[in-house]
């Protein structure tokens, strides 16, 4: 019984790890977004930040991925360089 115990901690720490780390991936996504605004506008108040952040929160990681291919350009280097880590 303790070691079906012991797997079952285990398979939810390793799942508690990946869902923290999927939501770290999102947030950094969200950042980048409001970074690409904030740089193509100059400025933006807090609330404007805010704002734009809520509005991220609330997308599909597929969406976000979609709009940030829209709004920024991504060297080929760093395309290669993902082909690559898809590959292992």
């Amino acid at each position: 019984m303790e070691s079906e115990h012991e797997e079952n901690k285990e398979v939810y720490a390793r799942f508690g790890l990946a869902v923290y780390f999927a939501q770290l991936t999102e947030y950094s996504l969200m950042t980048l977004m409001v970074a690409s605004r904030l740089s193509q506008r100059g400025q933006m108040t807090h609330s404007e930040v805010h704002s734009l952040m809520q509005r991220a929160s609330r997308k599909t990681l597929g969406i976000l991925i979609r709009d940030l291919k829209r709004q920024i350009v991504v060297p080929g280097t760093l395309k290669r360089l993902k082909r690559s880590w898809d590959g292992h």
